[in-house]
């Protein structure tokens, strides 16, 4: 789909135009080093404070939630409970 949109795009934009010059964008990671989690029934002011927590350290929601992860897990390595891991 991207690759689609970015042949017709470029076909109505002139060489010199800034968006062509923009074109393509590079590729995130690829799948294999990144997984998804969905979580379910959140409360809703559990997810209020959330959204509010990462909006006073200027993070989004993802980059807030995957650092408070981050510091929690390298806790639990400190005190042993898990396994050093290699990051």
């Amino acid at each position: 789909m991207y690759h689609l949109m970015y042949y017709c795009v470029k076909w109505y934009l002139p060489a010199s135009s800034v968006l062509a010059t923009l074109l393509p964008m590079p590729r995130k990671s690829s799948a294999k080093d990144m997984g998804t989690l969905n979580i379910r029934d959140v409360p809703k002011d559990l997810l209020y404070l959330v959204k509010l927590a990462a909006t006073v350290e200027r993070r989004s929601i993802k980059g807030f939630l995957l650092a408070r992860a981050k510091e929690r897990i390298q806790e639990l390595e400190k005190k042993g409970l898990l396994p050093k891991g290699k990051g």
